[in-house]
């Protein structure tokens, strides 16, 4: 990707290419955005749709999430597995009874029912490709 950012990347793909999208690439304002929930099951996480959202005809839809510095994502289970891709910075996966450490070309994978988390102790952000089924249930956040 040339040191651009995956939103970046889709934006001049769009440029060039419009018709393979139903809707332009764009950014979601602010941290803490990623989940229309109420409570504090996440803290400090952006979530960017890069397929998935934009009309493609994939089976999947692959988001980039960055989690910053303190923050975590929702404790949580559903249905769907997924695949997490580091990509910037470290970050831990709680994964069951596992808990692992994840780093840039780390990949972990999610199994169906499994209850997951991730958060960042560091002090910059943490990056991750998560790659999802588009058809997908809605996770049940955990305590």
């Amino acid at each position: 990707m040339q040191h651009k950012t995956p939103l970046q990347t889709l934006q001049e793909w769009y440029a060039q290419q419009p018709q393979l999208f139903k809707k332009s690439p764009r950014n979601h304002p602010g941290p803490d955005n990623y989940k229309n929930t109420s409570g504090n099951s996440f803290h400090s996480v952006k979530r960017i749709e890069l397929t998935g959202k934009f009309g493609e005809k994939t089976a999947f839809d692959v988001r980039y999430f960055e989690v910053q510095p303190k923050g975590y994502t929702s404790y949580e289970t559903h249905k769907h597995e997924h695949v997490i891709i580091g990509i910037r910075g470290s970050g831990t996966l709680i994964a069951g009874s596992r808990t692992l450490d994840l780093k840039v070309n780390d990949i972990a994978y999610i199994a169906p029912h499994q209850p997951h988390q991730i958060k960042n102790n560091t002090d910059r952000p943490f990056g991750f490709f998560c790659i999802v089924d588009h058809e997908r249930d809605k996770p049940r956040v955990l305590d």
